[in-house]
């Protein structure tokens, strides 16, 4: 008679879960349990004229390497930007800027004068790439700064700058394969650890060079500035120039000015 008593007992507390149940409860909660979400976006903001994108990209997974890939879509401050991989852009929209999965959209409805692109989060091995633009330009003030190097700084197709200035600083290298055009305009280019090279011609009123373990470019520019801390410096200009600074530490220096 006990044991029925403590057995009636132990059914009133657990309410009568068998073994078989428990299981299966459990299996059900492990069903629901939600997965981490492991992507990060890059995050952009608009205040003052000014775009400003977050590089702070882990591909999804926790990785390096971001890429973003600049292209101008009209000759009137239309541009479309696209990351690489599984990232995203994370910001607040509003007419002239749309930020859709891993695209983001700006129209000249947007009263833009300034881009800026940095990598200050924890991630390295940043890339901004200027892609294929066509036939047309950007017609605004672009400041690229890729603080956590080895960054790379690409103009892979041909860019021209209408009205604009192109900065780039802190680079760990930069690659200049394609012609960059800044007619009457300021191109300034520095890198914090690698060297500044390339075959494309690089036309500006003033070109100021800073590099680490060599420049080589092909210019066409009226006011140089070329400085290294390391390594050759190898310059063919296309016109006649006044030379503000041309150094390297430890190498040669070649420059060919017409």
């Amino acid at each position: 008679m006990a044991r029925r008593t403590w057995s009636s007992l132990f059914r009133s507390l657990f309410g009568g879960i068998s073994g078989n149940q428990t299981k299966q409860a459990q299996r059900a909660n492990l069903l629901l349990e939600q997965m981490e979400d492991r992507t990060t976006p890059a995050n952009f903001t608009f205040g003052g004229g000014i775009l400003s994108i977050d590089l702070n990209i882990t591909n999804g997974v926790g990785s390096n390497n971001e890429e973003i890939i600049l292209t101008s879509t009209s000759n009137g401050g239309d541009y479309l930007f696209t990351l690489n991989g599984s990232n995203v852009f994370f910001g607040s929209d509003q007419s002239g800027l749309t930020g859709t999965g891993n695209t983001l959209t700006i129209t000249n409805a947007l009263a833009l004068t300034d881009v800026k692109l940095a990598d200050f989060g924890g991630q390295t091995g940043a890339a901004v790439i200027f892609g294929n633009s066509s036939t047309f330009s950007y017609f605004n003030n672009f400041n690229v700064n890729l603080s956590n190097t080895p960054g790379a700084a690409t103009v892979a197709s041909n860019t021209t700058f209408n009205s604009g200035t192109l900065t780039v600083q802190n680079a760990g290298s930069i690659a200049i394969d394609a012609a960059l055009s800044a007619t009457g305009q300021t191109i300034g280019l520095t890198t914090k650890f690698g060297a500044i090279t390339g075959s494309g011609l690089a036309t500006a009123a003033t070109a100021d060079l800073n590099a680490v373990t060599g420049i080589t470019a092909n210019l066409s520019a009226g006011t140089i500035t070329a400085d290294t801390t390391n390594g050759n410096i190898d310059i063919d200009n296309a016109i006649a120039a006044a030379v503000n600074s041309l150094t390297t530490g430890t190498g040669n220096i070649v420059f060919d000015n017409a």
